[in-house]
């Protein structure tokens, strides 16, 4: 019942803002790119009744790149507990650098997940790339239609 309704979410979400038919595969993910070059993706986990928001950061082996990776995980660490902002996270596969957002089923409809979508990207693109004293919170002004931006589904 409850991947029914992440199954239906998902296909209006994908109907609503153009990007086509998206769902999720036998591993309970549906990745797609964002701007040309960044891999996002949405995640249902059956035992947990949320969706999961996942967008890898461009944080490479660099010092610098991994000292300001690893500066935001420590700084947004127990923001997943409140799960009213996303974390920072590293793969322990992968070593990729992540930013996550957990979803409430009892909240989500299309565009509640479309502007949580584009927030959340906005947020790991700007916010986690700009210098510690140039962040500021995203204009909702500024911030554009999610589904525009996505070039491919995966």
């Amino acid at each position: 019942m409850t991947l029914d309704f992440y199954g239906r979410l998902l296909r209006e979400f994908g109907a609503a803002t153009g990007i086509g038919r998206l769902s999720f595969n036998d591993d309970g993910v549906c990745v797609f790119v964002v701007d040309g070059g960044v891999h996002c993706a949405l995640a249902y986990i059956a035992n947990d009744d949320s969706l999961t928001m996942l967008c890898e950061l461009p944080c490479d082996d660099a010092p610098l790149a991994n000292d300001l990776c690893l500066s935001k995980m420590v700084e947004t660490s127990l923001n997943s507990l409140a799960g009213d902002a996303p974390s920072v996270g590293r793969d322990p596969i992968s070593g990729a650098w992540i930013a996550y957002r957990r979803l409430a089923r009892h909240a989500l409809n299309v565009e509640m997940l479309s502007e949580a979508l584009s927030e959340f990207v906005l947020w790991a693109l700007q916010k986690l790339n700009a210098p510690v004293d140039a962040q500021s919170d995203i204009d909702r002004a500024d911030r554009r239609v999610f589904g525009e931006n996505i070039t491919r589904v995966v």
